[in-house]
C-alpha cells in the first residue's frame, strides 16, 4: 500500500514540524496586531467624525444666523428703495445723473 501512495506522489505526514509551529503561532500574532491596529483606526475615525460633525452643526448655524442678516439687509434696502420712490425720485432720473468716481 506504501508504494502505491508513493507511486502517486501524495503523502501525508503525521508529524508536525517546528517551522510550522512558528509559522502559525507568527499568523496569530500579526493576526492579532492587525485587529488592534483597526481597533485604533478606528477609534481615530469615530473622534474625527464626532470633530466634522460638530463643526457642521457650527456652520449651519453660522449660515443660518447670515441668512437672517441678509435678510435684514434687504428689508433695509426694499425700505430705502420704497422712500425713494414716495419722494418721487424715478429711474431715468438717477440714471441721468453723471457718476463722481
Amino acid at each position: 500500500m506504501d508504494d502505491k501512495e508513493h507511486k502517486l506522489g501524495f503523502h501525508f505526514d503525521k508529524t508536525i514540524s517546528v517551522t510550522h509551529i512558528i509559522t502559525t503561532a507568527m499568523l496569530c500574532v500579526s493576526g492579532v496586531w492587525w485587529g488592534a491596529s483597526v481597533e485604533t483606526r478606528l477609534l481615530v475615525d469615530s473622534t474625527k467624525i464626532e470633530t466634522v460633525k460638530h463643526d457642521v452643526a457650527r456652520v449651519q448655524s453660522e449660515a443660518r444666523d447670515n441668512r437672517g442678516e441678509v435678510r435684514e439687509q434687504l428689508r433695509s434696502i426694499n425700505d430705502k428703495l420704497d422712500r425713494l420712490v414716495e419722494r418721487g425720485v424715478n429711474a431715468s432720473a438717477i440714471s441721468q445723473k453723471p457718476s463722481p468716481y
